[in-house]
C-alpha cells in the first residue's frame, strides 16, 4: 500500500489493500461496492466532523478513520449494525473542535 496521507488520496485499490483483498480476486461489481464505502466513509467524515475534504486533508488520522470505516461498512454489508464503530468516532472527535484545525 502507498503512503497516503490525505483522504482525498485514497482510492479503491487502498481499500482493498486494507482490507486484505487479494487484487486478483477484486472483480467490476466487487470495486464499485469498495468504491460506495469510500463515498460514504469520506462523506461520513466531512459529516461528523463539519469540516470539508480540504481541512481533513490537513490531518493525517482522517485517513485511518475513513478505512476503518470502509472496513466496517464492507465488514458488514449484510447485517444490521446497530452501534457505529468507536474507533471512527475516537479519531475524528477532536477534528470537531475548531482549535485542531486551526492549529495545524
Amino acid at each position: 500500500m502507498k503512503k497516503i496521507e490525505k483522504i482525498s488520496e485514497i482510492d479503491v485499490d487502498d481499500v482493498a489493500y486494507f482490507l486484505r483483498l487479494n487484487k486478483d480476486d477484486v472483480d467490476e461489481n466487487e470495486r464499485n461496492l469498495l468504491e460506495t464505502c469510500l463515498n460514504i466513509a469520506k462523506n461520513r467524515a466531512v459529516s461528523y466532523t463539519g469540516r470539508t475534504i480540504e481541512e481533513l486533508d490537513k490531518i493525517p488520522e482522517a485517513v485511518y478513520a475513513v478505512l476503518v470505516a470502509c472496513s466496517d461498512y464492507y465488514n458488514n454489508r449484510s447485517s444490521t449494525v446497530v452501534k457505529s464503530n468507536d474507533v471512527f468516532e475516537k479519531v475524528l472527535a477532536p477534528l470537531k473542535d475548531v482549535t485542531y484545525i486551526t492549529s495545524c
